[in-house]
């Protein structure tokens, strides 16, 4: 197979936009690399190109540092391209690593059709309560990137990404998600106050995380419900809800809080004033897990 030894390659060059999002927006594509998240997006339906949806996402190509070519895996990813009719293409070491997003390239990387769910695909058939996480302006990829992932560990069935947070399919998000981002349906872009109204009107209790009490008691006071509550102690609902975690620069927006059933806080001691917006995120999400599986008697909604 002929190696590309130009960064002026059709195919690099294409790779290289894709760390753009206006680029990822017009063309419906991303990329994911390492053998982790490579292996994530070939699984199931996935390899042979079928549709989108969570289970599989369409792979577009895959590339390989020449490194890798010459090493024992690139076998198995040739199988795989062959019979999935794939495009694979090698690039040479030094080409890999100007489109690479790491530090330490692990030389394989496939470009994917982005998916396109709706809220419908967030929500649970079964009978079971739906969890869906909602991101206010969280612009940090590795908190974004490990939300998506405990959503998924804590039972969520959806997250929302709003506007003006980071995209999901920023490579560095991407990589932080450890593959959820393949398992869980989510929005990106979404106007979350819409979102919420919907979900509200759909049934969903909607709550919105403060970092500490002094917060919760400055911001919790906008919502139907007053200060913020005890997280540990208050009596949730143990129906559909959603729950609003906001970026640590700007928190929640205001009118959101104002269509929130309760804002919960999360009690600190020392002298800490804040959490980090992922432990929060966290610390709430296995809250609402802890309940359900203790049942329905620490569930009923009472704030």
């Amino acid at each position: 197979m002929d190696i590309i030894t130009s960064r002026h390659n059709a195919t690099v060059k294409k790779i290289r936009e894709l760390k753009k999002r206006a680029a990822r927006d017009m063309l419906g594509l991303a990329f994911v690399e390492g053998k982790r998240l490579v292996n994530e997006a070939l699984r199931g339906p996935a390899r042979a190109g079928g549709g989108t949806g969570c289970g599989g996402t369409a792979v577009r190509s895959l590339c390989v540092s020449e490194g890798f070519y010459r090493g024992d895996g690139f076998g198995a990813i040739k199988k795989i391209a062959d019979e999935y009719g794939i495009e694979l293409s090698i690039l040479a070491d030094r080409v890999f690593d100007a489109v690479s997003g790491t530090l330490q390239p692990q030389g394989l990387l496939a470009v994917i059709e982005m998916y396109a769910y709706t809220i419908n695909d967030l929500t649970k058939n079964t009978g079971e309560p739906s969890r869906i996480l909602m991101l206010d302006r969280v612009r940090d990829p590795g908190n974004a990137g490990a939300m998506l992932r405990t959503a998924e560990a804590a039972g969520f069935s959806g997250a929302v990404f709003s506007e003006g947070a980071v995209d999901i399919y920023e490579p560095k998000t991407m990589r932080a998600t450890m593959g959820a981002v393949f398992r869980v349906p989510f929005l990106r872009g979404a106007d979350l106050y819409e979102t919420v109204k919907s979900l509200r009107e759909a049934g969903y209790r909607i709550y919105a995380s403060a970092a500490t009490e002094s917060d919760g008691d400055k911001k919790g006071g906008a919502g139907p419900r007053g200060s913020a509550v005890d997280c540990f102690g208050a009596e949730l609902s143990g129906g559909d809800i959603a729950l609003i975690i906001g970026g640590e620069a700007f928190g929640i927006d205001e009118r959101l809080l104002d269509i929130c059933d309760a804002t919960l806080s999360i009690p600190m001691g020392g002298e800490a004033e804040s959490l980090n917006a992922g432990v929060a995120a966290g610390i709430l999400m296995y809250e609402f897990a802890r309940r359900d599986r203790a049942g329905t008697d620490n569930n009923q909604f009472s704030i």
